[in-house]
């Protein structure tokens, strides 16, 4: 759920950057431009007003995530957590023994003649 809707949200601020910089100045958008800039002060020209726009968008990404309770990358697991970290460590050892093999190999290599 959390991965789409971030998806959804970056297609969506794609499409309004496109939007905004192609259709910029044309009449048939005009409408659109004066619904938007209704919604800032009178006293902000429309570049300003996008620009302020186009701020807000972290805030709405942060907004998201924060909706979201930050699940993104939440995998459910029915497994106890020591039982995981034990699992994680000995692959971590596994890996540093095989990092130790390897570079008794590149020793032994360097050094032959």
């Amino acid at each position: 759920m959390g991965r789409s809707a971030m998806v959804i949200l970056t297609m969506a601020v794609c499409y309004f950057e496109v939007t905004a910089r192609i259709n910029f100045g044309q009449a048939s958008y005009a409408s659109y431009y004066t619904l938007f800039s209704k919604m800032f002060p009178p006293s902000l020209t429309l570049g300003e007003s996008l620009k302020l726009f186009r701020s807000c968008f972290v805030f709405i990404v942060m907004l998201l995530i924060y909706t979201l309770d930050l699940t993104l990358d939440k995998k459910s697991s029915d497994k106890d957590p020591m039982v995981i970290m034990n699992s994680v460590l000995e692959l971590q050892a596994n890996i540093l023994k095989h990092l130790g093999t390897v570079n008794v190999q590149l020793q032994s290599i360097e050094q032959s003649p």
